[in-house]
C-alpha cells in the first residue's frame, strides 16, 4: 500500500494533460487507498502497424481518492465538485517500454477481465461490470492517468469506452462466471472484436465459435442484440 499523498493540478498544468477536457480549471487529489485488483487473464496483446504481435503481462491496481475537481459550468460560471473517485490503473512493462490505461469512476466497478480480439490476435481490451452493464475500452495506446477524470465527474460516458446493457436480454446461465459480488453480475467475456464500419462483435460464456457462447453485435457501440 502506497503512502498517502496529494496531488494539486493548476489550470496552467492541465492544458496538456487534460486536451479536451478543458473544462477542468483546477484538481485537488488526496489519495486514501490503493492496492492490486484481480484481473483475468493478466496479459495483453500489444501489436505496433506490422511488427509481430507480444504479449505482455500486465496488473490491475485500484486507488481511492478524496478529490475537489473546479470545473466550468454552462454559461462558464465556475463550480466545485468534491466528493470520492476511483482510478483503476493498467500497468504493463516490456523492454520497449512503459505502458499505463487508466479508468476513473465514482463507483467501483468490478469483474475485470483483459480480452484479446479472436480475429486479429493483434488488439487487446479491458473489460469490466457495473452491475449490469459490461464497458470495454481498447488497451492500445497509453493514454495520460487525467484523462477521463471529467467524465466521472460529470458521470458521462468516455468516447472511448463502449458500454452494452445486458438487463433484458434473457441471456443464458452459460454467460456467468464464478466470479461472486453483491455489486456486478459475472459475466464472461471471451471475445471482442471491432467491426467495420463502427460497428462491434462480443462473445460471453463460451470461447468464440464453441456451442457455449452467446455473440452480441452492435452497429454503433450502443444498441445491443444477439446474432
Amino acid at each position: 500500500m502506497s503512502k498517502p499523498g496529494i496531488w494539486w493540478l493548476s489550470a496552467a498544468c492541465l492544458v496538456g494533460a487534460l486536451a479536451a477536457e478543458a473544462d477542468v480549471t483546477s484538481t485537488q487529489l488526496t489519495e486514501r487507498n490503493t492496492g492490486p485488483v484481480r484481473v483475468e487473464p493478466d496479459t495483453i496483446v500489444l501489436a505496433d502497424n506490422d511488427a509481430p504481435a507480444r504479449v505482455v503481462r500486465a496488473t490491475l491496481r485500484v486507488l481511492l481518492y478524496d478529490a475537489t475537481v473546479g470545473l466550468t459550468a454552462d454559461g462558464g460560471a465556475p463550480t466545485t465538485w468534491r466528493g470520492t473517485l476511483l482510478r483503476y490503473d493498467l500497468h504493463a512493462s516490456e523492454p520497449a517500454g512503459e505502458h499505463t490505461w487508466t479508468v476513473w469512476s465514482r463507483e467501483p466497478l468490478g469483474y475485470f477481465q483483459l480480452v484479446t480480439d479472436p480475429v486479429t490476435r493483434r488488439h487487446s481490451y479491458l473489460a469490466w461490470m457495473s452491475g449490469m452493464t459490461l464497458s470495454f475500452t481498447p488497451v492500445t495506446l497509453a493514454r495520460s492517468e487525467l484523462i477521463g477524470l471529467e467524465d466521472a465527474v460529470r458521470e458521462r460516458r468516455p468516447a472511448e469506452v463502449v458500454q452494452a446493457a445486458l438487463a433484458g436480454m434473457s441471456l443464458p446461465d452459460s454467460i456467468y462466471g464464478t466470479f461472486t459480488s453483491a455489486l456486478h453480475t459475472p459475466v464472461l467475456v471471451t471475445g471482442i472484436h471491432r467491426r467495420e464500419p463502427g460497428g462491434w462483435q462480443v462473445t460471453l460464456g463460451g470461447q468464440p465459435g464453441s456451442p457455449e457462447a452467446v455473440t452480441l453485435v452492435s452497429s454503433d457501440g450502443s444498441t445491443w442484440q444477439r446474432e
